[in-house]
């Protein structure tokens, strides 16, 4: 008769993903579905759900938009080391998220108030 020894229940109790960790994971994929989904247009024709972009206002809506999308990426890899185990790879790339979300607010306040003055039929 063969029986599970402490080692092997503390190996097979490692393997567990932690319910909150699967959170996270789930909801960067689900998060990155419709990102992705939803600037559509926008990453494969470069068009603005609205229709055509203003030309003054086109370098700031890329660089937010990248900005954006790499938030999304950073989030999603974060979540993926997390669940994999790598904690202080995790703790050094983190700064990362942190200077992004910075640039999304940045470039965000920048272009809206210039959207609304080239574009007010929008």
């Amino acid at each position: 008769m063969t029986g599970a020894t402490p080692a092997s229940a503390a190996k097979i109790a490692e393997r567990r993903i932690d319910p909150d960790r699967l959170f996270y994971l789930v909801a960067a994929v689900m998060m990155l579905i419709f990102t992705a989904g939803g600037f559509r247009r926008f990453y494969l024709h470069g068009r603005a759900p609205w229709g055509e972009m203003t030309s003054q206002i086109v370098p700031l809506v890329v660089a937010h938009g990248l900005a954006m999308t790499g938030w999304v990426l950073t989030f999603l890899l974060q979540s993926v080391l997390i669940v994999t185990g790598r904690r202080k790879l995790h703790m050094v790339i983190g700064p990362l998220g942190g200077v992004l979300a910075a640039a999304i607010v940045i470039f965000g306040s920048i272009v809206a108030p210039l959207s609304v003055r080239f574009s007010p039929q929008v």
